[in-house]
């Protein structure tokens, strides 16, 4: 049988065109997509990691690997992505891109080395997938470079400042029995009987049998001997008995 109805005037859509039932003409395959029959029903995508910005593709060969500092992760990409800030990829054909580890940053796009990752410097830190290294808090500190998280000052030390290597120590004849402390009001007065000749101490010592201390002592005093009068405390007399 002849006539218009025949599916002899229907043509195949040539490689690289697909088209839907029905449909009065073809349609290109946009990029991202090939087809490489005639006749097509529908274009294929290109796989993950892959991507191509040809129009009316023919063959799965255009699809090409995303390079080093770019990622695909859909199918049918046009393009593919940059890496954004703390990431990296040193290889072809991802479909994602790798962090910096925690205390390493960089706030580069596209970057294709993990040697892009800094260390963070000393009194700072950061977390994975930030872009640039931050102070350590108050009351925290980091005598290390590259580190994730700051460390808390330990028990007789604090940091009223932000960004610091180092904890500050209690005084002698002081301690702090906190940790992660902010202020220097964490050091305390060595109570009547004991005494601390060192900074930084968690506690203070008691004072041996047969002799005594007064309050914010840095050493015992032998009984009978003169009174230790230390700057800034109290002026005890009497001798503890």
């Amino acid at each position: 049988e002849t006539g218009s109805n025949s599916v002899l005037a229907c043509k195949a859509c040539a490689k690289g065109q697909f088209s839907s039932a029905a449909a009065s003409g073809c349609t290109d395959c946009s990029p991202g997509k090939y087809s490489d029959e005639t006749g097509s029903s529908a274009c294929t995508s290109c796989g993950q990691g892959k991507a191509s910005a040809i129009t009316a593709a023919t063959s799965a060969s255009t699809c090409v690997d995303c390079p080093a500092g770019k990622y695909g992760q859909n199918f049918g990409q046009s393009s593919c992505e940059n890496c954004k800030h703390a990431e990296y990829t040193d290889e072809t054909g991802q479909l994602f891109c790798k962090s910096c580890s925690a205390g390493r940053v960089h706030d580069d796009i596209g970057a294709t080395s993990e040697s892009s990752c800094k260390l963070c410097a000393l009194g700072q830190y950061a977390e994975v997938t930030w872009a640039s290294c931050k102070p350590c808090s108050a009351g925290t500190y980091s005598d290390e470079t590259g580190l994730g998280v700051c460390k808390d000052c330990q028990k007789g030390f604090y940091n009223d400042d932000q960004g610091q290597e180092v904890c500050k120590a209690c005084g002698i004849g002081k301690y702090g029995d906190e940790t992660g402390k902010t202020s220097s009001d964490v050091c305390k007065l060595c109570t009547n009987g004991m005494y601390n000749e060192y900074t930084g101490q968690s506690g203070c010592a008691d004072c041996p049998s047969g002799s005594y201390s007064p309050i914010g002592a840095v050493a015992a005093t032998v009984k009978g001997a003169a009174n230790l009068q230390v700057s800034g405390s109290p002026d005890i007399s009497d001798p503890i008995s």
